[in-house]
């Protein structure tokens, strides 16, 4: 327990009232300081002074930044060494068809009734036997021939049918090469694509009981010719690289491999397999012989070369 006598009270309530004399005039002290710390910024500031005020950021510069270069222009004679070439296409006609699922037998199967906020959009009723306008979708040249691919694109489902038509610019005549139109709603085609002189497409069956067929057919004599012919197991993409050359990749349906590539080869007339997958080759040839030889390909499951069933596509 603490005692304090009378004198020694005294002389706290002082020293406490000192303290406290000392700490209001730090304060008012420092809150002068500040203000004085504003005033001296605002004296500073000369004119008059809005928020929409802009600073000038525009760069000056006199004759001597500038310098004078002259160029030397020269106009060669002759012929441009690009060619353009136009053909108009607008007055060909390509006519009408009607398209499989367009049938009769097969229209209510294909469209049904649709509907939208309680309102018909369409009726089945409404396709049946009506034609499809074809449209030009692709134009190669060959032999100052246009040879035009047309397809007939349905309302509502793959197209079932096209053609190639040859069109000579120079006559105006047009002649038709190939000509497909599908049986059945389970028949379809991937767009055919040009080179080495024909026209190469892809027959597909959707349900997948018939393996996809490729077929071959000359620009010129119209003779068509299946060269080759997929498993079920494997779908088959049909297109040409970018040196033209016509290829099929041929990939497995149920698995992530790369897949084996085919080129079409004009002496054999018919597609071989290529080594551009990055598969390692090996292609064993007689010294004393024209024979094409014996091509072994490298198996990762086997750890080794096996033998290819053959050289050229089945």
């Amino acid at each position: 327990m603490s005692t304090y006598t009378s004198g020694s009270l005294r002389m706290k309530t002082m020293n406490k009232r000192i303290a406290l004399i000392l700490a209001a005039v730090s304060v008012l002290g420092w809150g002068c300081a500040e203000k004085k710390k504003v005033s001296s910024v605002t004296d500073d500031i000369t004119g008059d002074y809005t928020e929409e005020n802009e600073i000038s950021t525009k760069a000056e510069y006199s004759d001597s930044d500038f310098k004078v270069l002259n160029v030397t222009l020269s106009y060669p004679e002759g012929e441009a060494p690009v060619k353009v070439e136009s053909t108009d296409l607008s007055g060909i006609e390509v006519g009408e068809r009607i398209p499989v699922c367009n049938r009769a037998e097969f229209a209510e199967q294909c469209y049904g009734q649709e509907y939208w906020n309680d309102q018909t959009v369409y009726n089945w009723q409404d396709f049946v036997d009506k034609p499809i306008e074809g449209v030009i979708e692709n134009c190669y040249t060959e032999n100052d021939l246009c040879f035009l691919y047309i397809s007939y694109p349905n309302f509502k489902f793959d197209i079932y049918d096209w053609e190639v038509l040859c069109y000579d610019p120079k006559s105006g005549s047009t002649e038709e090469v190939y000509s497909w139109s599908a049986e059945r709603l389970e028949d379809h085609f991937n767009p055919p694509c040009f080179g080495n002189g024909a026209l190469f497409s892809e027959v597909y069956d959707s349900s997948g009981e018939k393996g996809s067929v490729i077929y071959k057919t000359d620009l010129y004599t119209h003779e068509t010719e299946q060269v080759f012919e997929g498993s079920t197991e494997e779908y088959l993409w049909l297109h040409t690289d970018d040196t033209g050359a016509v290829c099929i990749l041929a990939y497995p349906k149920d698995s992530d491999d790369d897949g084996v590539l085919y080129k079409f080869d004009s002496d054999k007339d018919g597609f071989v397999l290529s080594d551009d997958t990055g598969a390692v080759c090996i292609l064993a040839y007689p010294k004393d012989s024209d024979d094409d030889g014996v091509l072994y390909k490298f198996d990762s499951d086997k750890d080794g070369f096996v033998l290819s069933e053959d050289i050229e596509a089945p």
